[in-house]
């Protein structure tokens, strides 16, 4: 993910997280949460639109379902997401230099000590994931 991001300057504005103005400090976060054990995701995007601005300056647009299966809350989350990038080439190369989210849609379960599960939330996303 790291050499996806603008080395200097990238912009990541995700919604239900706090933003971030360089990659190094998102990149932390995000292998944090999401590199742990006994976490599982899913990141799949689709519907990508990119339209150029330029020779070295794109737009983008996509859509994400994202699934996270958490063993020690004991959660399942499921989120309709759509992403908003600019895309810049420098030295020949194509980076993100901004990429913002919005959550369209939220489902979290819980799972009992059964193995049953339980709608916790559905709908809107919480104020914050992670």
């Amino acid at each position: 993910m790291r050499d996806c991001l603008l080395p200097k300057g990238a912009v990541i504005a995700y919604d239900g997280f706090p933003t971030f103005a360089d990659r190094e400090a998102f990149v932390s976060v995000y292998a944090e949460l999401g590199c742990a054990p006994g976490i599982f995701d899913i990141h799949h995007g689709a519907n990508g639109v990119i339209a150029f601005d330029g020779a070295d300056r794109a737009t983008g647009q996509w859509s994400l379902l994202f699934h996270n299966i958490n063993l020690a809350s004991r959660t399942l989350t499921q989120m309709g997401v759509e992403y908003d990038d600019v895309y810049v080439r420098q030295d020949g190369r194509w980076w993100i230099a901004e990429t913002r989210s919005r959550r369209l849609s939220c489902l979290i379960h819980t799972v009992d000590a059964d193995g049953r599960p339980g709608v916790a939330v559905m709908g809107e996303a919480p104020e914050t994931f992670g």
